[in-house]
This record gives structure tokens, C-alpha cells and sequence, in this order.
């Protein structure tokens, strides 16, 4: 099946945290995934969770008390199917 290159989820920090195994199963190795909808305050909580599921944080963006990130799949040892 084909995968994504991005994956863009603008949401609050409870869905995130929700969501946050299904989203980094859904990115294949190399796509990218954009959080967005992020208070500053939540910022390592999320970055915890996702780092926890095999995500790694790339770039972050911060604009008036509101953070988006981008994270990338960490190395996997089984490769890309």
C-alpha cells in the first residue's frame, strides 16, 4: 500500500496524545509529520509521546504562545515496506 510523504494533524493536545500510536503507524519511514494546534506549555509532553512511538523531533516553528512541529520517523531496523 502507498504511504504518505506529510501528514498534517491540527489538533488539540488530548486528540494528539489519542491519536499519537495510530499517527506515527501511519507515517512510513522518511514522511514527515506536521503537529499543529499546540500551546507552548504542551510542546514537551507531546514531543515526550511521540518520541516514545518512534518519532523525532525535526523542526519546531513558534508563533504568539502557539507551536507547530515536525516530527520524522526514527531509523527503523526492519526498512520500508
Amino acid at each position: 500500500a502507498l504511504r504518505p510523504d506529510l501528514v498534517l494533524a491540527n489538533l488539540d493536545r488530548q486528540t494528539l496524545l489519542l491519536l499519537c500510536d495510530a499517527l506515527t503507524q501511519y507515517v512510513s519511514h522518511g514522511a514527515r509529520l506536521l503537529l499543529s494546534g499546540l500551546l507552548i506549555d504542551q510542546e514537551q509532553e507531546i514531543v515526550e509521546a511521540f518520541s516514545k512511538a518512534g518519532a523525532m523531533l525535526s523542526q519546531r516553528r513558534e508563533q504568539e504562545g502557539w507551536v507547530a512541529l515536525e516530527l520524522l520517523m526514527a531509523e527503523s531496523c526492519e526498512g520500508a515496506n
